[in-house]
């Protein structure tokens, strides 16, 4: 879903969301031309491999491309290994 984007004004304000982390979270950001291409439930399903993050982001584009990549494709995958203890 696209939220904000960058040209359209002068002033871009950035949709910011807190909350807590915990070990194994994961987290997509992906322009539309992944999001475009492959449904909620194939992202969800390709995010809970258990493979590396660099390895989630090549299958995604990969399949993207192989249905058609109507438009530019940027992903990136982060996922939480471990959440260190508070002071």
């Amino acid at each position: 879903m696209i939220t904000r984007c960058v040209g359209a004004n002068a002033d871009v304000i950035p949709d910011i969301y807190v909350g807590n982390l915990r070990g194994s979270d994961v987290f997509l950001l992906a322009s539309d031309g992944l999001t475009g291409m492959l449904e909620d439930h194939e992202l969800l399903s390709i995010l809970n491999s258990d493979i590396a993050p660099a390895v989630l982001v090549d299958t995604m584009i990969a399949e993207a491309n192989r249905r058609g990549g109507l438009d530019n494709i940027t992903v990136i995958v982060v996922r939480i290994d471990k959440v260190g203890e508070s002071d």
